[in-house]
């Protein structure tokens, strides 16, 4: 843990903590709070640089696969966007310390994607939104982080801001988790935020001083997970796994012709295989399957999400996913990463709308410089290609679109 050791320093954490809501006393020019906490500003300017080819891969400054357009479409001609963006940049404030019942650790995170700000006309403005807001106090930690289910510290590097079709989804959402580490040995298990996500679930976005309520999600007990993972010199594998409980609730109102309530059980299973080759070199390679898993692949709202209303009651959707890349190092300076990811949902067509997808794949293979030793600053050049097949669509549009992009990505972290 780093002190901070100038006043003007001390200034800015208490700017950065303002910012982020969580202002606290700094009483000692060494950084220290009075429980003997140090606390640390941090964060990232980044910049990134996109130029799609043929359609793209679904527009934005971040790729989104099942937004390709379907092949014979008026969309699939829109060709060759550029955008260019600095949202996200990120700024943290990160306390640790110890205290008479264990190590503390209290983290807030943001980045500058949240909605309502500016346009691309004159200010590029970015709101502050929410990453993670979180505190541990030796094994139990409560508040807002990635999902238990998804091995965060496995995950290949890509220079795009959205992880790649065939992961399992890294939702950042509220939980209680409760750690144990051993040795090589790793084991967590939480509680986590429900949320719905059937076909036709109206997922509400969050409004002031309030979640937002859906008219039709009904959520009555929390997902549960569970992780275990173990490390050596050779490389990492954790395996994890979800169970969640899907209802509706439709309160008078007709969703998909359905008028009632229902629920159901999905569950998930995720495996991952970190394996160290030649020097710095790593294969990676992640499985993920589940009934109802939904929302914890990456994508699946495309899909319909875990469930869908089929004969009058809620029926689970069977999903699968898997990838495998290979990281290289050409130098202590400069690495590349290759990845291919595919994913598909047993989607119950026809009796679900066209324009559900029905299985995505996406490639990619970069170029990394780190110009600074022992630091993470870096900037790099990803190829990226997707693919995506529709369960169904309206003729002239065919049942399958593909796109690449170019992504340019310069950061400098501090």
């Amino acid at each position: 843990m780093n002190l901070i050791k100038h006043s003007n320093r001390l200034a800015s954490i208490s700017a950065a903590a303002a910012a982020l809501g969580c202002v606290g006393a700094v009483q000692a020019a060494d950084g220290t709070l009075g429980t003997g906490i140090t606390i640390r500003p941090y964060g990232l300017a980044r910049l990134d640089i996109v130029k799609d080819i043929d359609d793209g891969t679904g527009g934005g400054s971040a790729s989104n696969i099942p937004a390709i357009a379907p092949d014979g479409s008026v969309q699939a001609n829109r060709k060759g966007a550029y955008t260019m963006t600095a949202r996200a940049s990120r700024i943290g404030v990160d306390a640790q310390g110890q205290t008479p019942a264990g190590p503390l650790q209290i983290l807030i995170e943001g980045d500058f994607y949240g909605v309502g700000a500016g346009n691309e006309v004159s200010t590029n403005s970015g709101t502050l939104r929410l990453r993670h807001a979180y505190g541990q106090l030796g094994p139990i930690m409560a508040g807002q982080y990635w999902t238990n289910a998804a091995d965060i510290a496995s995950a290949p590097e890509f220079l795009d801001f959205t992880a790649p079709v065939g992961t399992p989804n890294g939702i950042r959402q509220p939980q209680l988790r409760y750690t144990v580490e051993s040795g090589p040995n790793f084991f967590a298990a939480a509680l986590e935020n429900p949320e719905g996500d059937f076909n036709g679930a109206n997922n509400a976005t969050f409004v002031a001083a309030n979640q937002g309520i859906s008219n039709n999600i009904q959520d009555k007990w929390p997902d549960v997970t569970a992780r275990y993972a173990y490390q050596q010199s050779w490389g990492r594998f954790s395996v994890a796994g979800v169970a969640r409980y899907i209802s509706v609730d439709t309160g008078g109102a007709t969703v998909n012709g359905f008028n009632g309530k229902d629920g159901t059980v999905g569950y998930g299973l995720m495996l991952t295989n970190v394996i160290n080759t030649f020097g710095k070199d790593r294969f990676i390679w992640m499985a993920v399957g589940g009934d109802g898993i939904g929302r914890y692949i990456q994508y699946s709202a495309a899909s319909g999400g875990g469930a869908a209303i089929v004969n009058g009651k809620l029926e689970t959707i069977k999903a699968y996913a898997a990838n495998a890349s290979y990281q290289h190092y050409w130098s202590d300076k400069l690495r590349s990463t290759a990845y291919y990811g595919w994913s598909r949902w047993d989607n119950p067509t026809p009796l679900v709308q066209a324009g559900l997808v029905r299985e995505l794949r996406q490639a990619y293979v970069n170029l990394v410089y780190l110009p600074i030793p022992k630091s993470e600053a870096k900037m790099g050049v990803e190829y990226v290609v997707g693919n995506v097949n529709f369960a169904s669509q309206t003729p002239p549009n065919e049942n399958q679109g593909k796109g690449s992009r170019i992504n340019m990505s310069f950061q400098y972290p501090f």
